[in-house]
């Protein structure tokens, strides 16, 4: 049984930071927010060890843009404004041809002193030219190199709050890196809708401060980005705008997309509290895992995750309830295949996992207090578990066409209800397995299941043992 903390919210000023101390979720282990009177400004952690680069070390002040929710809104040109140049001075920087320009007009922080030397401290010189750009729109952009920050306290060094929609963009991923040099507090806070940030790294790692991205706000799309993580806090943390498991209010429209995370945090390395109608695309992450909290209607596709050296955290993702129409595709981990938890008495419905690979045998995917819930082409391989524990009850469940589904355990004393459709059973070959049948159950409460096609390859009598249950096989070839 896990135990999460769970989260004091400190509201700041208008300017302050968002910062959230932990407190565990009763129930399951993993930090969790509880954003009730979570006010503007956040501060963010950072990551460890290398990770992988920009596959495009060229400049790019006009980078192209990847996949965008079409729900969503995609800044543009401010209406009324025509001016194509930087101010004070200066040309916009060219871009790639045939990328998409950049929104104008663009604003440079080297035009306001900021001194990308890698020990200039730019705080002041960024919030300058920040403070500019927001009143006019366009794009803040950073030139090639790497800049200090460090704000007050427990707020963040760069703080997104006020005025028109902007995008933040750097000459590339490999090419800027913006380090938080203050441990107290976090790196970037966005509270502006509609704001872009592509094309750079965030470091909270260096010097172990609070989280790199906070965000409460709604479409906001963070693109081709680095984000780098310590072990005080989420790597990443969209807050959602408040209210609570019972009656909760949501942000909308936000996306990450291309990014790559690395964090050093033991819970969550990614915080994904109270959104809807969301997109997570492409992500490399290494380190802690990405946890889906209080969402609906959130999509989390074609991303691989490493766990990186923490003792904790390591689950892939974790989906706790009431979570409502949650997508999982093409999801490959060398960690945990995943967690659906309870949250207190509730739980989640309409959850759909598709396509996940697990890759390194001795691994599982947990499920728990779930109605509704759809597993689809997963490959288990020789030696991962799907794991239904807990104790409430876990129904609708369908696991179908899974290539290799090695072992399905029962355990905890709720109802389990479950039916597998054409699935293909290997031998169980796990290192140091207790027992050798693919079903087992430890369950108190009798778990009710039907096997109807598919194919049988594990070896004779192998097909269950355990407490009692019930269940059916029908149409199994190779099945005695």
């Amino acid at each position: 049984m896990y135990w999460k903390a769970a989260r004091i919210a400190i509201v700041l000023g208008a300017c302050a930071m968002l910062t959230s101390a932990v407190a565990l979720e009763a129930g399951r282990g993993g930090l969790r927010p509880v954003p009730s009177g979570v006010a503007p400004g956040l501060g963010l952690f950072q990551p460890s060890g290398s990770v992988p680069t920009s596959t495009s070390p060229s400049a790019h002040p006009n980078g192209t843009s990847g996949p965008r929710l079409t729900s969503g809104s995609t800044p543009g040109p401010t209406a009324g404004v025509t001016t194509a140049t930087p101010t004070p001075g200066g040309t916009a920087p060219p871009g790639p041809t045939g990328a998409a320009p950049l929104p104008h007009p663009i604003t440079s922080v080297a035009d306001y002193g900021a001194v990308g030397n890698g020990h200039t401290d730019s705080t002041s010189a960024i919030a300058k030219a920040l403070a500019f750009a927001s009143a006019r729109g366009g794009t803040l952009y950073f030139p090639a190199g790497h800049y200090l920050v460090r704000g007050a306290g427990i707020g963040s060094a760069i703080e997104v709050h006020s005025g028109r929609a902007l995008t933040i963009d750097g000459a590339g991923r490999d090419l800027v890196t913006i380090t938080n040099t203050n441990p107290s507090g976090g790196l970037l806070s966005i509270q502006v809708d509609h704001t872009v940030v592509e094309n750079l790294t965030l470091d909270a790692q260096t010097a172990n401060t609070r989280q790199a991205l906070g965000v409460v706000a709604n479409d906001v799309i963070v693109e081709s980005c680095r984000i780098l993580g310590g072990r005080q806090f989420f790597a990443i943390y969209y807050a959602g705008p408040g209210g609570s498991s019972s009656a909760p209010t949501y942000n909308t429209g936000n996306q990450l997309i291309d990014d790559v995370v690395s964090d050093l945090v033991d819970n969550d390395g990614i915080s994904w509290s109270f959104q809807e109608n969301s997109l997570i695309e492409n992500l490399q992450h290494t380190g802690s895992r990405l946890a889906l909290y209080v969402d609906r209607y959130v999509t989390v596709q074609n991303d691989i995750y490493h766990p990186g050296a923490q003792a904790g955290g390591t689950a892939g993702f974790w989906i706790s309830a009431p979570s409502d129409h949650i997508t999982i595709n093409n999801f490959t981990s060398y960690g945990m295949g995943g967690i659906i938890s309870n949250n207190g008495n509730y739980i989640s419905s309409n959850i759909t996992i598709s396509n996940e690979r697990l890759m390194v045998p001795g691994n599982t995917l947990r499920v728990d207090a779930v109605n509704g819930l759809t597993i689809r082409g997963c490959n288990f391989g020789a030696g991962d578990t799907l794991l239904f524990s807990g104790s409430l009850s876990t129904t609708s469940v369908v696991v179908e066409d899974c290539p290799a589904l090695p072992m399905i355990r029962f355990q905890g004393n709720a109802i389990v209800r479950a039916t597998f459709l054409a699935d293909t059973y290997p031998a169980v070959a796990s290192p140091g397995a207790s027992h050798l049948q693919t079903f087992y159950n430890f369950n108190t409460a009798h778990p009710s299941f039907g096997v109807n096609g598919g194919v049988w390859a594990n070896r004779g009598g192998g097909f269950f043992d355990g407490a009692a249950a019930a269940y059916t096989v029908t149409n199994l070839t190779g099945y005695p």
